[in-house]
């Protein structure tokens, strides 16, 4: 896809995000945390997480899952710390395993 950077480790997708349209997570070279989607008009459109939050780069793969309406995409940052950015709506927050509970942790098989 034009503009969306080069993979550097496994992308995951979401075959159904809330829009029924299928979601691609994946970490780049520049360790950003992007994020395929079909948009409106049915074009694959391109996202930099990373970018928007100014969350940390990343050191691992990311996954998705949902939560109602809500998509969260949890990730191992460069610090080792597990991080992950909400979709809440129309907005988009960073969001560290502390502060967003249990589903985190879960969904990532860590635990305290």
């Amino acid at each position: 896809m034009a503009g969306a950077p080069a993979a550097a480790g496994n992308p995951f997708a979401l075959p159904h995000g809330p829009s029924g349209r299928p979601i691609v997570d994946y970490r780049g070279l520049d360790r950003h945390i992007h994020v395929l989607w079909i948009n409106g008009s049915g074009l694959w459109a391109h996202t930099d997480i990373t970018a928007l939050t100014n969350a940390p780069l990343s050191a691992g793969d990311p996954m998705e899952y949902l939560k109602g309406s809500t998509q969260i995409v949890p990730f191992r940052a460069v610090d080792s710390h597990i991080q992950g950015a909400v979709y809440a709506g129309f907005g988009l927050e960073p969001e560290t395993a502390e502060r967003s509970g249990v589903a985190v942790r879960l969904a990532l098989g860590w635990s305290r």
